[in-house]
């Protein structure tokens, strides 16, 4: 997808703003979202999330590839020459700690989309989470949190996008979750907002990023969330995942579709190590 190296659902705009009103600890119950939707006129001015014009175009049901990758802010060298070869072949670029300035020909091609949420900001430096597309998104959502001790945002990309051949529209939700914090409230708050999506979305699910998950107790909180919607983690036989603290902090997690290879690569080039994923519906 990328440059090679020498070589109808609920809109999301409606249910985020439901996901507002209703917002509540992952343990408790979630209120049915009232009808009718609110248009998606009434978030943000449209600046939170987007319709975009349907190319017509859509993944393949038959098969899809994507990749994720924290390249801390592209501050180590060969960080693109990693990328241009890893993800050369992907349908889905998943990153976190992506920067504006990564927008460019050189990794977002003439005919892929780039889906980006803003979270950290200082001077010229502007980073957060981006998602790089084969095929135009029809919907995209920037969700942000604010992270409790360093008062710093941390952000999450959320696209909806067709499927050839089916009716069903795939919902992928790129996230880097919050880190430091003296327990789990707003690990949970940010998981809470994701949720309010999930509980209208009736077609296949990808959930992946850095969930920060270096803390046993993080990833069983997160672990009983994805399991309540029915996604399951992908495992890697040859897993190259990073661990903070001795645990795993960079999953994938999927709902409806079916894996046909997983993959992770070490990298020097960031203090996190990419995965790849097959997917088919």
């Amino acid at each position: 997808m990328l440059e090679k190296l020498p070589k109808k659902p609920v809109a999301l705009c409606s249910l985020l703003v439901l996901g507002a009103l209703a917002l509540t600890e992952l343990g408790s119950a979630v209120a049915a979202p009232p009808s009718p939707v609110l248009s998606s006129a009434a978030i943000d001015s449209g600046e939170r999330c987007q319709f975009l014009p349907h190319s017509g175009k859509g993944l393949d049901s038959r098969g899809f590839t994507l990749f994720n990758w924290n390249i801390k802010k592209g501050s180590i060298a060969n960080w693109d020459r990693d990328l241009l070869s890893l993800a050369a072949d992907a349908d889905l670029v998943l990153i976190q700690e992506a920067t504006k300035q990564m927008e460019t020909p050189r990794f977002v091609e003439v005919d892929e989309h780039w889906s980006f949420s803003e979270g950290y900001s200082s001077g010229e430096l502007v980073s957060g989470v981006a998602t790089i597309s084969s095929v135009q998104p029809m919907e995209q959502c920037r969700l942000l949190t604010v992270e409790p001790w360093l008062r710093t945002p941390k952000a999450t990309m959320v696209t909806r996008f067709a499927i050839e051949g089916s009716s069903d529209t795939l919902l992928v939700i790129n996230t880097h979750m919050v880190n430091f914090t003296l327990g789990h409230a707003a690990f949970r708050e940010q998981l809470a907002e994701v949720e309010q999506l999930l509980l209208q979305h009736s077609g296949p699910v990808v959930f992946s990023g850095d969930f920060n998950t270096w803390r046993p107790a993080r990833y069983e909180i997160l672990e009983k969330m994805t399991a309540r919607f029915g996604l399951n983690p992908i495992a890697f036989n040859d897993d190259n995942r990073t661990k903070f603290f001795g645990s795993t902090v960079d999953h994938v997690f999927v709902g409806g579709l079916s894996v046909q290879q997983a993959m992770t690569f070490e990298v020097e080039s960031s203090d996190h190590n990419p995965m790849s994923v097959s997917l088919m519906l």
